[in-house]
């Protein structure tokens, strides 16, 4: 037996993983002593890898175990006695934990994000959320908030500040917003069970007032899964936005709206700095590279914060050929930088005039495009393409035209680029600070 591993899951269970050199089963004794003196709990089915998980368990309290493993010949190893606590109920006035997707197990009490069913839309995984402490007066000065990935070193994360005072790290956009960005690579470290990496992912929030606050997410992700195209999203037959598409900033929703039905939108109290969706293979060799996107847009509002120092002005568009923030800026966590891009077709609400915009990857280029503005509050359909070009670079084209009307024959806004730009990434809805809705999506790879 080895590479024990226990992690309390929430104030009411424990979860005890190991592994063995050959295939076995196993179980755990368990007790408030070494004593044990409980009903011994199963791990999974016969194989190498194990997990056991106690419930039911009392809060703040020292349980002891032992790992029992048997290989088929009966030939039994019982660990040295270990033990581990649950954790404590929140004290009054300690940091709360918000987490804005996957769920809380009704049996643990514990967490539990799944990523990589669909395929990686990046070579990083966002768990998203916010620290809430109701008695400090700015949480990003008073909190601090640690990780750590299946029993790791821990590791400093940033927050969000009180955005009337201080916008930096600009992807946190709102007061304690935080993102853990955690790479596949991490993720496939996790053991496999059942064809699934089960990772465990700790935070630690501690305020100026001595109060700590501890709480863990299961992470289980699916490797060896990539994205398939064509394919069709229809919001109004899914029960989670997760089964279409992966977050990467932002707090998202499925919203039924009275006119337009089901649309994805991010929230309109909670709006911010490049609210990001993204859906498409965009890591490795099997990222996307020749595709077609359709969709109608409905923009609602602009965000008032969204002209600003730092950020420029209201924003709405689509990023082709994505493949993932990276190192830039101030702020190690979540990463800032945009390039490498591929190409982003963005309309921005400057205070002189709009415009659309086309960045790319080439010598960080932005290129004005004239005419064809938009208007809030009226839903057009958008076509955008990217695709190899002769000579090696990639042409970007995009169309727009009014709901209820024809399809323009003529793309709206095309450009060839030079050379040495991305040639492979997802697909990605960004708002940046606007409320907007983006109705049913067909992407369409082309020859």
């Amino acid at each position: 037996v080895y590479g024990i591993s226990a992690v309390p899951l929430s104030e009411t269970a424990l979860q005890i993983s190991w592994a063995t050199e050959e295939i076995s089963t196993g179980q755990v004794q368990w007790g408030t002593s070494a004593a044990y003196g409980q009903a011994p709990v199963l791990s999974s089915t016969p194989g190498y890898q194990h997990t056991a998980t106690l419930f039911g368990l009392s809060p703040d309290t020292l349980y002891h175990f032992q790992v029992e493993a048997s290989d088929a010949s009966s030939n039994t190893t019982f660990t040295p006695d270990q033990s581990l606590e649950t954790y404590p109920w929140p004290e009054a006035g300690a940091p709360e934990v918000e987490y804005w997707y996957g769920l809380t197990d009704g049996l643990t009490g514990g967490h539990v994000l799944t990523f990589g069913e669909l395929g990686n839309a990046q070579p990083q995984w966002n768990v998203l959320g916010r620290i809430v402490d109701n008695d400090q007066d700015r949480v990003a000065l008073e909190v601090s908030l640690e990780y750590r990935l299946n029993g790791g070193a821990w590791q400093s994360l940033a927050l969000g500040d009180d955005r009337t005072i201080n916008y930096a790290p600009w992807r946190l956009a709102n007061e304690g917003d935080f993102n853990v960005e955690l790479y596949v690579e991490q993720l496939l470290a996790g053991p496999l069970q059942n064809g699934v990496h089960r990772n465990t992912l700790e935070l630690r929030a501690s305020d100026d007032g001595g109060h700590v606050t501890r709480s863990t997410t299961l992470i289980d992700y699916h490797p060896g899964v990539t994205w398939n195209a064509p394919l069709a999203v229809d919001w109004s037959l899914l029960s989670s936005l997760e089964e279409a598409v992966q977050v990467i900033d932002g707090l998202w929703e499925i919203h039924d709206h009275p006119s337009l039905g089901p649309v994805l939108r991010p929230d309109p109290a909670h709006l911010g700095y490049d609210r990001l969706v993204a859906l498409g293979e965009g890591h490795g060799d099997d990222g996307w590279d020749n595709y077609e996107a359709l969709l109608p847009v409905t923009v609602h509002a602009l965000d008032p914060q969204g002209i600003t120092t730092g950020t420029g002005s209201p924003a709405m568009g689509f990023l082709l050929r994505w493949t993932g923030h990276t190192t830039g800026g101030n702020f190690p966590q979540p990463n800032h930088g945009l390039y490498p891009l591929g190409g982003l077709w963005v309309y921005r609400w400057f205070q002189s005039s709009p415009r659309w915009e086309l960045w790319i990857d080439e010598n960080e280029e932005i290129l004005p495009q004239v005419g064809n503005d938009i208007s809030v509050g009226v839903t057009y359909w958008y076509r955008v393409r990217c695709e190899d070009a002769p000579g090696g670079g990639t042409l970007y084209a995009f169309k727009v035209w009014e709901d209820g009307q024809s399809e323009p024959a003529n793309w709206t806004f095309e450009h060839t680029t030079n050379p040495g730009d991305p040639k492979r990434g997802s697909f990605v809805l960004v708002s940046h600070h606007v409320d907007v809705s983006f109705g049913n999506i067909v992407v369409t790879p082309l020859p």
